[in-house]
């Protein structure tokens, strides 16, 4: 139904002949609303001069000519209205030839997108979680002792509480409390020497100092671990960018060239489209010479 050798009908000029097909089949519809098979006539009283009011057809084929002509005007229309549409279809269709497919077509392989590499940075638990069993055994054992300790020493742990009570008590070793009319009064001494309770109180904190320098000196290291693979990682992660920009550029440069000879192919392809036209019926080559 279409054609690229240049006999058939153009877009514009098959909507033309349409037009002049739907011309001569309104003319063969007219007669045949209006067809009459009476003579009429009309005269006065009087007179013998008659006047002709109606023409009845004289010629019965005319009826058949007429059914012809607009059955074949029918057709002409519907197979160029059909022609239009298949020269449409096939532009839309040839002008819609997606990239993927062109290239598939075509055997060209397109670029896969790169994948940007990520780093998962280490954190705390992480180098943590690689300490020997015994340096984590000896952590977990400074950090409960450092935390039993300073529980109990702290200002307000219950030893220091006692031992502060103790102190204040030595200084008001009675105290009188008003009861009504009765006064009372409370009597208080250490119920161990004072000295001692201090000096046990001195080698407490001593431990505790102790027990927490030797767990921030493994929380140091540990933080130090850390840092040191994070700045290993970081290095690593920058190495990972890099690449993936290169990638990039690559991959950029690559769709683009493919892109550009798509759209190349679209443009080619569009100037030979502008040359398709509808195929014209060995029966119809009279009415077009007849209409053009």
């Amino acid at each position: 139904m279409v054609t690229f050798d240049g006999k058939g009908l153009t877009l514009t000029n098959s909507s033309f002949m349409c037009n002049k097909a739907k011309d001569r089949k309104t003319e063969a519809e007219a007669f045949l609303e209006s067809i009459s098979f009476i003579d009429g006539s009309l005269s006065l009283v009087g007179s013998d001069d008659k006047n002709e009011t109606e023409r009845g057809l004289k010629d019965l084929d005319k009826i058949q000519d007429a059914i012809s002509t607009i059955k074949e005007m029918n057709a002409f229309i519907a197979y160029f209205a059909e022609g239009r549409k298949a020269v449409e279809e096939y532009k839309e269709k040839a002008l819609k030839y997606p990239l993927e497919q062109w290239a598939k077509d075509n055997e060209i392989e397109l670029p896969v997108y790169p994948v940007k590499k990520s780093v998962t940075f280490s954190k705390m638990d992480d180098v943590m979680n690689e300490m020997s069993i015994g340096d984590k055994v000896k952590y977990l054992s400074l950090e409960a002792e450092a935390s039993v300790y300073g529980k109990y020493i702290h200002n307000d742990g219950k030893i220091a509480s006692a031992r502060k009570r103790m102190h204040n008590c030595i200084a008001k070793p009675i105290v009188t409390k008003e009861n009504g009319r009765d006064t009372l009064f409370y009597y208080y001494s250490p119920s161990v020497d004072a000295s001692d309770v201090d000096a046990e109180f001195t080698s407490l904190q001593n431990k505790y100092r102790e027990a927490e320098r030797a767990l921030n000196k493994m929380k140091s290291d540990l933080r130090e671990t850390l840092r040191i693979k994070n700045a290993e990682e970081t290095v690593l992660q920058n190495k990972y960018n890099d690449e993936y920009q290169n990638a990039i550029q690559e991959y950029n440069l690559k769709f683009d060239t493919i892109s550009n000879k798509h759209q190349q192919f679209l443009k080619d392809e569009e100037a030979r489209l502008s040359k398709l036209k509808i195929e014209i019926p060995n029966k119809y080559e009279s009415l077009i010479a007849e209409w053009s």
